[in-house]
């Protein structure tokens, strides 16, 4: 998801940890993950690496403003999450980085 919007403080549900950014879109986008009780891998320990997904035309600033989001209740399923630079968006700048994980769970019915 190209959120445009930072994911916020820390609550251990939807954002797992500290130290992520808020901005004018944040509120917005944490109703939306709330009602939907979706929660963004990048922000937990399953995720290595950078979070940095948007870099400013002028190279100044990094942002983390693109997530994948699963359900809550998938997310002890998710083993690996972590940022593909190298991987070729066409986008001609090269000011987003794709977003990837691993999952793995089983169901019975």
């Amino acid at each position: 998801m190209d959120a445009n919007a930072a994911p916020g403080s820390c609550d251990g549900q939807i954002v797992g940890q500290h130290g992520f950014d808020i901005s004018k879109s944040t509120p917005f986008f944490r109703h939306f993950l709330e009602e939907f009780q979706l929660c963004l891998p990048c922000t937990f320990p399953c995720h290595q690496g950078p979070t940095t997904t948007w870099r400013a035309l002028t190279g100044l600033t990094e942002h983390c403003i693109d997530f994948v989001c699963i359900p809550v209740d998938l997310l002890d399923q998710c083993s690996f999450s972590t940022t593909v630079p190298d991987f070729d968006l066409h986008n001609g700048d090269f000011d987003h980085v794709l977003v990837a994980l691993q999952m793995g769970w089983e169901e019975y019915f």
